[in-house]
């Protein structure tokens, strides 16, 4: 499955990319959660473990996003030097 979602990104957009690997990771980790009871088995407790993990994937997303990004600039920037 590493090798499935590493190569993704090839050819497709960002966002593309980010909405499949989200729906990947919240359908492998669904039924883990569902068996084990971190949620309550009705609708709301369904939806409530999916905001939850859809908050938590965001949060996460968007700090690698800026870490990525910084470091990008700082590499951009060594190059530029050089030249």
């Amino acid at each position: 499955m590493g090798r499935y979602v590493g190569d993704m990104g090839k050819g497709k957009s960002l966002l593309r990319t980010t909405i499949t690997h989200l729906i990947v990771c919240s359908a492998a980790t669904f039924p883990a959660a569902y068996s084990l009871q971190w949620m309550p088995h009705n609708a709301a407790g369904i939806l409530g473990y999916f905001g939850l993990f859809l908050a938590i994937y965001v949060v996460i997303w968007i700090s690698q996003y800026l870490t990525i990004n910084r470091r990008i600039g700082q590499i951009n920037g060594k190059v530029r030097r050089q030249k």
